[in-house]
């Protein structure tokens, strides 16, 4: 839900704005200067999945979050601003990190924990849990593929349920 409510504020915050060389600027800025702080804001992350799943098992609740929200932030900010990319693997990569957060916090396998937290995000944001789950094969390891399928429905079903109210 975070991910897309960012994407709904920052298209509230630059709708009444031209998309000019000026916001295309800004928008580099804010990507250089986040790419300083940490290179996981950089690029739409699925070249880093791989290399960030070795090393954030050992990092910190706190750092995986803001790695998690200042990625799903800098990426539907900087569409608004007229820049253009996907949105699919900077959620997955978003949703990776929240997921290795609650790996951390949680007493269980965090290849389990980060697929069913993926799965579950990216079910949220596309809404096509068959295209989510096809997706997420090619992604993450098999062994968690049958659980994969079952967060993805059943997260679908949910989402349904909650809109009928």
């Amino acid at each position: 839900m975070l991910f897309n409510n960012l994407g709904k504020w920052s298209h509230k915050l630059t709708k009444n704005n031209k998309k000019t060389v000026i916001w295309a600027i800004l928008g580099g800025l804010i990507i250089g200067t986040a790419g300083i702080v940490s290179p996981y804001f950089m690029f739409s992350g699925e070249a880093q999945l791989l290399g960030f799943s070795r090393v954030a098992v050992s990092q910190s609740a706190m750092l995986l979050i803001f790695i998690a929200v200042g990625k799903a932030f800098i990426t539907n900010f900087c569409f608004s601003l007229g820049w253009r990319g996907g949105l699919i693997f900077p959620a997955i990569f978003s949703s990776a990190a929240a997921g290795f957060a609650l790996a951390t916090i949680l007493p269980f396998t965090p290849a389990i924990i980060v697929s069913v937290t993926i799965a579950s995000s990216l079910t949220y944001i596309m809404r096509q849990p068959g295209v989510v789950a096809g997706l997420l094969l090619f992604l993450l390891p098999i062994e968690v593929f049958p659980i994969i399928i079952i967060v993805c429905y059943l997260t679908n079903y949910l989402l349904k349920s909650l809109s009928k109210r």
